[in-house]
């Protein structure tokens, strides 16, 4: 779970004195600006996300304003899924700021679990990210430990998801806001409760029972996740299998030339770049794809290379 992904963009990109003043990232609304995520800075006066920005500036005048960006970070997550199958064979996307890698039979080769989540870790952090990484039998469970666990980030096969994960927040299982409003009405806070595992004594019992039949009435025509607490509830204990879309990395059409000597003259280059540029059309007609944009690079005898 990358909590801060579109901020650690932006910070990235912005100089250590525009991250030490207190900013929010907003985007239009119909009721005017609205903060989509804030730096500590913004954060640590006041600045929410959900909140107008005229809100927020009244607590913090000085609050400055930056428009995000979220196809940026949308483009940002494929390309860190692709490059966390450095981990696993394959990854999914988990929008807006969130990546699925499936390790299975790939954690040996990191010295286990722990050191695999470690390295994680460690990689993210190197290029400016804050994360949160978890590992568990099913999606639905690594997401709830990476979003609310408080404990040991590792759920292995072996362990029991209900009794570990019983004290978690029913918004761990990924639902709509209306359903989670739907469920606190209910008087249901807890995967435990929703469950039906949370050790009551029996007037407890016997109205939990009665909500979950009300439960099951309330959601039996939902069929989106989303919208369905207990649909959602059998996919993070594995009773029930949740279809994942797979990032499949379509590498960008590429044609060079090694030449055996250097060129010397315009000419020739000229004509090794037409060359290449019948490849390219070549190549592009086998996809069924155009371009609008072309690079050229040039290896220079000093090892340096010119892009074009």
């Amino acid at each position: 779970w990358l909590a801060r992904l579109s901020v650690d963009r932006w910070r990235r990109a912005s100089t250590p004195e525009a991250d030490a003043a207190p900013t929010a990232l907003i985007l239009e609304t119909a009721h005017g600006p609205r903060i989509t995520a804030a730096n500590a800075a913004g954060t640590a006066a006041g600045a929410r996300a959900g909140m107008l920005l005229a809100d927020a500036r009244a607590l913090c005048p000085e609050l400055a304003a930056v428009l995000a960006d979220p196809a940026g970070d949308l483009a940002c997550l494929e390309k860190l899924a692709l490059w966390a199958q450095r981990w696993g064979p394959w990854s999914a996307l988990d929008p807006p700021d969130g990546v699925l890698v499936d390790v299975t039979g790939a954690a040996h080769l990191f010295g286990g679990e722990a050191r695999l989540l470690a390295d994680v870790a460690a990689a993210l952090m190197q290029r400016g990210l804050t994360a949160r990484a978890a590992l568990a039998p099913t999606a639905g469970a690594a997401w709830a430990l990476a979003h609310y666990g408080r404990g040991p980030a590792i759920l292995a096969p072996g362990d029991d998801p209900l009794r570990l994960l019983a004290d978690l927040p029913v918004a761990a299982l990924r639902l709509d806001a209306d359903v989670l409003t739907a469920l606190r009405r209910l008087g249901i806070k807890r995967l435990g409760e929703l469950a039906g595992v949370s050790g009551a004594g029996e007037e407890d019992a016997d109205r939990e029972a009665a909500a979950r039949d009300a439960l099951r009435r309330r959601f039996r025509n939902r069929h989106s996740p989303a919208a369905n607490p207990l649909l959602r509830l059998d996919q993070l204990l594995g009773r029930v299998p949740e279809p994942l879309l797979p990032v499949i990395d379509r590498p960008m059409p590429l044609v060079q030339r090694r030449l055996m000597e250097p060129l010397r003259h315009r000419d020739l280059l000229d004509r090794v770049v037409a060359d290449l540029a019948a490849d390219m059309v070549r190549a592009l007609e086998a996809r069924g794809e155009g371009a609008r944009r072309l690079e050229l690079a040039l290896w220079r005898v000093d090892g340096e290379v010119l892009q074009r």
